[in-house]
């Protein structure tokens, strides 16, 4: 386990009362926000997370997504905008 996930857990069971996030420093955007998520469920807390501020990213290279549009591989809102998708689901 990273040290910033004991970090964040040491805070949320001290009380903090949101899980944030920042997909525009992470390597991988899909762990980042899986992480988030899975902490905010555990902790039953809200999620504010900060997207693609980072103006040096390469959006040409293009992925096709679930919903069967291409999107740019390095814009971190499409995997929030996913992983939102799969814990609201998931917990429906």
């Amino acid at each position: 386990m990273s040290r910033t996930r004991e970090l964040m857990e040491e805070a949320l069971r001290m009380g903090a009362d949101i899980v944030g996030g920042h997909l525009s420093i992470a390597k991988d955007f899909d762990e980042h926000a899986e992480r988030v998520f899975e902490l905010a469920s555990r902790f039953d807390r809200d999620v504010d997370v900060h997207v693609d501020f980072d103006i040096d990213r390469d959006y040409g290279r293009l992925s096709r997504h679930a919903d069967g549009v291409l999107y740019p591989d390095e814009l971190g809102a499409v995997a929030l905008a996913e992983a939102t998708l799969r814990w609201v689901f998931r917990a429906a």
